[in-house]
C-alpha cells in the first residue's frame, strides 16, 4: 500500500483520521508522513522500548499530528493520566488469568510479554492501583 491508497481508505472524522479496519495502521501512517519508525529492540526492557502512541486517545486514529514516539511505560502513563483506557484492553477473564499466573510465580515482566501490554499495566492490575480498565470509547465517528 502506498500513501495515496492509504489516504483513500481513511475516514476524516472531526479532528481525527480514522482507519476503517479492525487493526489500526498508525505505524504505517507514521512511516508515510513522519519518517523512520522506532525499532523493537528485544534487548531493551519492554517498558523502555519505543512505540508510536496517540495524543488524541482514539485508538483507530492515524492522523500524523496525533502520533508521537514514546516508551511503552510513558504511553501507559499517558493513556491512564488522560483517561483514554488501555491499549489492547484486557477482558475481565484475561485480568483474572494474569492474577492467577502471578500467584503461580510468573513475574510482571513475563506477564507483560504474554499479554502484550506494558509491565505497568500488569502492575496496576495486580496491585489494584488503577481499577478503571474499561474499553475506550472512541470519538463520535458519525459524519
Amino acid at each position: 500500500m502506498d500513501k495515496t491508497q492509504f489516504l483513500k481508505k481513511v475516514r476524516f472524522v472531526g479532528d481525527c483520521w480514522i482507519w476503517p479496519g479492525k487493526q489500526s495502521k498508525h505505524r504505517l501512517s507514521y512511516k508515510f508522513f513522519i519518517g523512520e519508525l522506532p525499532t523493537e529492540d528485544k534487548n531493551i526492557p519492554r517498558g523502555e522500548r519505543k512505540i508510536v502512541g496517540r495524543t488524541c486517545g482514539n485508538f483507530m486514529c492515524v492522523r500524523p499530528e496525533h502520533l508521537e514516539v514514546r516508551t511503552r511505560d510513558e504511553n501507559t502513563e499517558y493513556i491512564i493520566k488522560n483517561g483514554f483506557g488501555i491499549i489492547g484492553t484486557l477482558t475481565e477473564k484475561q485480568k483474572a488469568h494474569i492474577k492467577g499466573l502471578a500467584e503461580k510465580g510468573y513475574t510482571e515482566e513475563i506477564l507483560a510479554e504474554i499479554f502484550d501490554v506494558s509491565q505497568k499495566v500488569v502492575h496496576y492490575i495486580l496491585t489494584g492501583e488503577i481499577r478503571n480498565f474499561q474499553n475506550h470509547q472512541p470519538h463520535d465517528q458519525s459524519e
